[in-house]
């Protein structure tokens, strides 16, 4: 016999001194408790993922390398950017040399793997180069001696 009285969220048994409890009354509580938490874990909307909260704990990552000179250079981050800002510590974003027209490039943004000029994101970070032509332009993102600063968001 069902017990007298039922749980208010799931209707399971509440047992009182006069009920007679059956194993079906116990096999019918298991199978509510079993659909409801089952649906409940297999729904994914509702439970964050690791991923998640790694995004939300730490949406960006900013940090600081030293130019070496070097034609290309990978910057190691451990994850893909969706989008990395990069300039160099004291300079302008580019300058125009009036006399000979060349643009020097001091900063970067790439955004869903389109980059600018010296600046792409990889599999684990992000790549720069130094002296990468474009047009009138050069880049200058990885220059001896200098200090670059970045942004690069999961």
């Amino acid at each position: 016999m069902p017990s007298s009285a039922k749980t208010e969220k799931l209707g399971l048994n509440r047992w009182a001194g006069a009920d007679t409890p059956k194993r079906a009354d116990f096999n019918q509580d298991n199978t509510i408790l079993d659909e409801a938490l089952g649906n409940h874990l297999a729904d994914s909307a509702l439970h964050v993922t690791a991923a998640d909260k790694a995004l939300w704990n730490a949406p960006f990552a900013a940090g600081t390398y030293f130019g070496t000179n070097a034609a290309q250079r990978t910057i190691q981050l451990g994850f893909q950017p969706k989008a990395v800002f990069l300039m160099a510590a004291g300079y302008p974003p580019s300058h125009v040399d009036t006399e000979s027209g060349q643009t020097t490039v001091y900063s970067g943004l790439a955004v869903n793997g389109q980059g600018t000029l010296g600046l792409s994101v990889t599999s684990g970070g992000f790549a720069v180069e130094m002296n990468a032509s474009l047009g009138g332009g050069v880049s200058c993102l990885n220059q001896s001696g200098m200090t670059y600063l970045y942004v690069a968001f999961r």
